[in-house]
């Protein structure tokens, strides 16, 4: 059924390289599938929202990631893009050893991961920052103007990619209400 007010609605999707889709995220939909809802929704006059998380750290992930990017930009109008969410692998550590009985081919864990401050497992800081400025970089050449935020990242990995962070959750909600206000002008 068709809802009111489609304009008002926000709908996200997680995006990863089918290659991570078809090994880890097992019984979802195809990156092509997720693209294609994406694409209907924006035709209804859906904002859209995309989520990079977990962004998975492996041999070709910048080759693949750029890729998905591309797919992105090629089948979405930028116009309906209302936001992007980066985040990296992490995890508790008491969760790899479920996941490894449950999905014993995973290959999440083989990346350089280490405890952090907030008590999860992460990519190395330098890897991370890396990492989130090639994708930065990548979306920013399809949309300059999107409003791209971190998911569960501390202040210094904001400063060292976006040149300053948030202050605190008040600031981030208002750089959301701000982006809000700038779509529906």
């Amino acid at each position: 059924p068709e809802l009111k007010n489609n304009d008002k609605i926000v709908t996200s999707w997680s995006l990863n390289p089918d290659k991570i889709i078809k090994k880890e995220e097992l019984k979802t939909s195809s990156l092509k599938e997720r693209l294609d809802a994406a694409s209907e929704c924006q035709k209804k006059g859906y904002k859209i929202g995309f989520h990079f998380d977990p962004i998975i750290n492996y041999p070709s992930w910048e080759e693949d990631y750029r890729e998905v990017i591309e797919k992105v930009f090629e089948r979405i109008d930028t116009n309906h893009i209302i936001w992007i969410s980066l985040g990296g692998l992490r995890f508790n550590p008491p969760l790899k050893s479920i996941v490894k009985e449950r999905f014993p081919k995973t290959e999440i864990f083989l990346g350089e991961l280490i405890p952090c401050s907030d008590g999860k497992m992460r990519y190395l800081k330098p890897i991370r920052v890396d990492m989130y400025k090639k994708m930065v970089k990548w979306i920013r050449k399809g949309f300059k103007d999107v409003f791209i935020y971190f998911c569960m990242e501390s202040k210094d990995v904001w400063s060292k990619v976006f040149g300053r962070s948030p202050k605190n959750n008040k600031e981030l909600e208002n750089l959301f209400t701000k982006r809000v206000k700038t779509i529906y002008r």
